[in-house]
This record gives C-alpha cells, sequence and structure tokens, in this order.
C-alpha cells in the first residue's frame, strides 16, 4: 500500500474519537462510543502511553469489533514506542504525536486500509 497523487478523493473521513485514560477510567465510554460506530480509538495514555481502569477490557471489545486503537501519551514528553506487549495487544503506538495529529492521521490511514500491519508502518513513517 502506498500514498498516491492518483487517489480517490474522500467525501468524508471515518470517524475516530480521542479518550483520556486515567486511574480508574471507566471501559463504558469505549463500549459507548464502538456503540455509535467509530472505527478508531485514539487512547491518550497515563505514563509511556498505557490505558488504564476498565479501559484495557473495553478496548478488547472493541478491537474483536474491527475498531483500530492507537496509543499516545499525555506526558506530552518522550514517546510511546512499540513493544512486544503492544504488540500482543494490538495497539498501534503514537510514538511522539499529540492525540489530535494522531487522530488525524488514523482517519486517513483508514481511508485505505484496515490492516494494523499497514496502520503501524504508516504511524512509523509519519
Amino acid at each position: 500500500m502506498s500514498w498516491s497523487s492518483t487517489a480517490t478523493p474522500v467525501a468524508t473521513l471515518p470517524p475516530v474519537e480521542i479518550l483520556y485514560a486515567y486511574t480508574e477510567s471507566p471501559g463504558y465510554l469505549v463500549d459507548a462510543l464502538v456503540d455509535h460506530g467509530i472505527k478508531g480509538l485514539i487512547i491518550d495514555g497515563t505514563g509511556a502511553g498505557s490505558p488504564a481502569g476498565g479501559q484495557s477490557e473495553a478496548i478488547k471489545r472493541a478491537q474483536t469489533k474491527g475498531v483500530v486503537v492507537v496509543v499516545t501519551a499525555r506526558t506530552r514528553g518522550g514517546r510511546v514506542e512499540d513493544t512486544p506487549r503492544r504488540r500482543d495487544s494490538k495497539i498501534i503506538p503514537g510514538d511522539n504525536l499529540q492525540p489530535e495529529k494522531a487522530r488525524i492521521l488514523l482517519q486517513l490511514a483508514l481511508t485505505k486500509t484496515h490492516d494494523l500491519k499497514d496502520i503501524t508502518r504508516i504511524f512509523d513513517e509519519y
């Protein structure tokens, strides 16, 4: 997959939302967004970008429904890197992107693919 200047114009971008992680953050917010039809979710995580509280289980449920999850770090310092644990959880690291920028990048990526390897590559390159 590659970006092309001959790409078909997109009328609307796929729905992608941002949630913040914090101690005891509830999973029902993730569930509600999934029920509303989101295609992607940015979790602005704690520390090195980890989801917290009930979000972790809700994220797994969302992923089984095809929602792509990217994690950023709300500390605004450092990077959210790829790790074996993150790879196993199928959560894409947002590197050093702020959640708003990660959201736009995920929306654009989802116009081309839903393959996690391709989307991870896009986040690595851009």
